[in-house]
């Protein structure tokens, strides 16, 4: 939906562009509103606008006064950067590209809000569930749901479905492979009937985004292994190209931010910038990870804890860090040498990686993939202070081998910057 709202967006830029010949302008007002555009476009991401809620005006309000705003400042601030280059002559082509952008966000706004009414509606079709299985299965699959707008209700048996011929409903088969000849040609009978049936690990990964571990079969176990091997040849390759091109950018970018910190870190308490750790990453091999320290010096002095909110050991500077994430950057020199990725599960520091996989079933498969510096159980799941959370955060990164991709890292890593530059949260486990 996200990436329909963007190509909307582009969509209509380029019909603006056209229809009111922007570009007989000349080159350096193409290269003026292309900024404008990447700009407009990264904003409204940022800020929310493609995340609209249609039942609620105060936010879309918000979101909409926010990215416009934001949108003029970053308009006016380009011109000036720009002034000479641009050679605006009387400011004419200023005001008529102003005009311009004007026109294209009021059509934007109507249609992206039209859009969003129409994908909310859609979606309502996937609210409701009938649940066939056992009624232990249906407890722990209703346990799963974090949303109080999916409604489950058990259903229990495929005949009791199939008298009901009123409407067409959604399904969730308990064991859709292991059923009987019998079963399965009732479970015909509701496809033909026009059902949308699904397995619980199916229904998990669709509506959930995750894979719960305790609903795993040795098949969908061995469907984990299969994706990651199928992925090891382009997709690795341009995984890990990507890695270093990416990691170069923002490392240009951040070391003047590093050092800053670096110094107010000293400032604060007069004790070391850097703190490194001990780490598990891919195939259970650990390795070292630097960070801009966030603790008192000695914080793990009576033993390794999980970190937490208002936690007393981290320092005033340590806070902004980690809401940030800022005190992540080093991790990238990790990511340029092959021991990390930008996308991937978390590595977990060894004495609590040894605890874990005694406690949490499968745990292991989530070192499949390189850890990350974000991952997919990161912005969907950003705290993590007990067990019971490093659970819920292992069907996500059950749910990310499956479904590993080049476009789901980019998906996260869009994601990932929405979480930072919002500062939404980064308690992280260490």
């Amino acid at each position: 939906n996200i990436i329909l709202s963007f190509l909307i967006d582009v969509f209509i830029f380029a019909i603006f562009f056209i229809i009111l010949k922007v570009y007989d302008d000349g080159y350096k007002t193409i290269l003026f509103n292309y900024l404008i555009l990447f700009f407009w476009l990264l904003v409204s991401y940022i800020i929310g606008r493609y995340h609209q809620n249609k039942k609620d005006i105060l936010e879309n309000i918000t979101n909409i006064s926010l990215s416009t705003l934001n949108f003029f400042i970053y308009f006016s601030f380009t011109y000036v950067l720009f002034y000479k280059f641009l050679d605006f002559k009387n400011n004419y082509i200023y005001w008529d590209n102003f005009i311009f952008f004007i026109k294209y966000i009021i059509t934007s706004f109507f249609i992206q809000f039209a859009l969003i009414i129409f994908l909310k509606n859609k979606s309502k079709s996937l609210l409701k569930w009938e649940f066939v299985g056992s009624e232990d299965s249906f407890n722990r699959l209703v346990n799963l749901i974090d949303s109080n707008k999916i409604k489950i209700n058990f259903a229990g048996s495929i005949d009791k479905l199939l008298v009901d011929s009123k409407k067409v409903k959604n399904v969730i088969i308990e064991k859709l492979s292991d059923s009987s000849l019998k079963h399965q040609e009732k479970i015909i009978n509701l496809y033909f009937r026009g059902e949308n049936i699904l397995s619980i690990i199916d229904w998990s990964e669709i509506i959930l985004q995750r894979i719960p571990f305790n609903f795993l079969s040795s098949g969908e176990l061995l469907n984990l292994f299969a994706n990651i091997t199928r992925a090891r040849s382009f997709q690795i390759r341009l995984k890990r190209v990507s890695d270093i091109l990416l990691s170069l950018v923002i490392l240009l970018f951040s070391m003047p931010l590093m050092l800053f910190f670096g110094i107010i870190i000293f400032l604060e308490d007069k004790g070391p910038i850097l703190y490194f750790q001990n780490r598990v990453g891919k195939n259970g091999l650990k390795f070292k990870i630097c960070k801009l320290r966030t603790m008192r010096v000695n914080a793990e002095k009576d033993g390794i804890q999980w970190s937490k909110r208002n936690d007393h050991r981290i320092t005033n500077i340590g806070r902004f860090l980690r809401a940030s994430r800022i005190d992540e950057l080093p991790q990238l020199f990790s990511v340029l040498i092959g021991e990390m990725s930008l996308i991937g599960p978390r590595p977990e520091r060894p004495e609590i990686d040894s605890n874990l996989k005694r406690i949490i079933p499968y745990y292991d498969l989530r070192y499949l993939v390189k850890p990350g510096l974000s991952g997919w159980a990161q912005v969907n799941f950003p705290y993590g202070s007990s067990i019971e959370d490093s659970k819920i955060k292992l069907t996500y990164d059950f749910f990310y081998i499956k479904n590993f991709s080049f476009w789901l890292d980019l998906f996260i890593f869009f994601r990932t910057i929405r979480l930072v530059t919002r500062r939404e949260g980064a308690i992280s486990i260490s």
